[in-house]
């Protein structure tokens, strides 16, 4: 390999761990000018603005991807990542001054998060009418949630709510002790995967990727240790032949990520969207369980059961798991059909809503 050709993946990984953070271009200058654009050019007459974290984490851009799937309407995109806020807060005045009939669809990902409490706070502020999509808890233990009386605020200001598992409907029930209904649908990113990366089974079976998909705070949180677990991904890889990838799932290339997962063979994930993913795309998936958003996507939409990150430390429990998961190839995709054609049900009263806001 030449030099040169090594250049552009050092810059790009520079600029994702150390820029992106800060100044997010949205995956390129291009981009960036793009959005601005899209931004000037849209603003004034958009029916809706749609908000989620950003596009370096790829669970939350294509969680933002398929609800703007079911909503089917081109509108603008704002982000509600801290670096955002300041950005945020001009673009929501200026949508209430010259568009104010204009809906606010917040969502993906997981949204109901400590660090967002400013973004929250800023939406209750503005007179805007919103809306929020597929958005669920994260609880962990070590890990705080949002502010109930903040939750209890979001719920009953929004005009339609869904989230994307049980207990995220059990949590905002009890929070906000009202009958107002808290719809649950699969994770939206799920149509859009599904409806582009099913894979054939028997395509399935001659990748030969073992892919290791992390999330580094979670797996530190839930007591694990990240290198022994890489270290024995690596020696069940190399038993089996085949190649060890590991990613973060945070890039703002989606499209290489998912392309990834097309050529897995299996794959071990403690994030849930590497989980989400590889359901959609029919892939094999070992789910290492930080958290109870991820058990909870389990019991609610398949009915698969999770493993703990610390027996993946260990080679022979781990060897064993791997070929316990490698051929479970019993994905239904009538069912993940029938999931998303329920959201799809379910976002239709989001496109008589938003037609409604906009005629007043």
């Amino acid at each position: 390999m030449k030099i040169y050709s090594l250049v552009p993946v050092a810059v790009k990984w520079r600029y994702d761990n150390y820029i992106a953070p800060y100044v997010d271009l949205y995956g390129s200058l291009g981009s960036f000018i793009n959005h601005r654009i899209d931004l000037v050019r849209k603003i004034k007459s958009c029916k809706v603005a749609y908000i989620y974290a950003n596009r370096r984490n790829v669970g939350d851009y294509i969680s933002f991807l398929g609800i703007k799937q079911y909503v089917g309407e081109d509108g603008v995109e704002l982000f509600c990542s801290p670096v955002w806020a300041s950005k945020l807060n001009y673009y929501l005045a200026l949508i209430q001054k010259i568009n104010p009939n204009c809906t606010l669809v917040i969502g993906g990902g997981g949204l109901f998060q400590p660090v967002f409490a400013d973004f929250w706070l800023s939406i209750l502020r503005s007179d805007l009418k919103f809306i929020v999509a597929g958005v669920g808890i994260n609880k962990m233990q070590g890990r705080a949630l949002l502010d109930a009386s903040l939750l209890n605020k979001i719920v009953d200001k929004s005009q339609w709510i869904t989230v994307r598992d049980n207990m995220s409907v059990e949590i905002l029930q009890d929070i906000n002790g009202t009958d107002k209904c808290i719809a649950m649908g699969i994770c939206p990113a799920v149509a859009f995967v599904n409806a582009r990366h099913w894979i054939d089974t028997e395509k399935v079976k001659v990748n030969n990727i073992l892919l290791h998909v992390y999330h580094p705070s979670d797996l530190r949180l839930a007591g694990a240790n990240f290198d022994k677990i890489c270290l024995t991904l690596k020696g069940i890889a190399k038993a089996n032949s085949m190649e060890y990838i590991q990613h973060s799932n945070m890039s703002s290339d989606f499209s290489s990520v998912l392309k990834l997962f097309t050529k897995s063979r299996i794959v071990f994930s403690s994030r849930l969207h590497g989980c989400i993913i590889s359901h959609s795309m029919g892939i094999p998936y070992v789910p290492l369980v930080c958290d109870d958003k991820m058990t909870s996507f389990l019991k609610t939409h398949t009915m698969k059961s999770g493993y703990s990150p610390i027996d993946m430390e260990n080679l022979e429990i781990a060897s064993g798991v791997f070929q316990t998961e490698i051929n479970k190839l019993d994905f239904n995709l009538e069912k993940i059909q029938n999931s998303t054609r329920e959201n799809e049900l379910l976002y239709s009263d989001v496109e008589i809503l938003i037609d409604k806001n906009f005629t007043k």
